[in-house]
């Protein structure tokens, strides 16, 4: 959903260039993955919004504004998170901390 999301928001983008960037990495307590883009990014006012179901800034045929709500809520009960941040490519970059499992 991420990933569809940062596609969809470059469809939209008057940037000639459009980047999707997919980094991992890891501390001692944590697996990354941030998907990032060079979309425009997300307007603050939407901030305290973005994660609720239902929500969306999307024209209504792309989604009911389930995905990031979804995606919160699986990350929850993996007993990580989801976060974003706006970039310094113009875009949003979403961030998935995922607990590292030890046997």
């Amino acid at each position: 959903n991420l990933l569809m999301n940062a596609i969809q928001a470059l469809d939209t983008s008057a940037n000639d260039v459009k980047i999707i960037n997919l980094t991992t990495s890891y501390t001692a307590k944590y697996v990354i993955l941030e998907i990032a883009d060079n979309a425009g990014g997300i307007d603050a006012s939407i901030h305290d919004d973005i994660f609720e179901p239902f929500y969306s800034n999307k024209q209504s045929s792309h989604g009911m504004g389930l995905g990031l709500s979804v995606a919160a809520s699986i990350m929850t009960s993996l007993e990580g998170q989801v976060t974003y941040y706006n970039n310094d490519q113009g875009g949003a970059t979403f961030r998935l901390e995922l607990p590292i499992m030890r046997e």
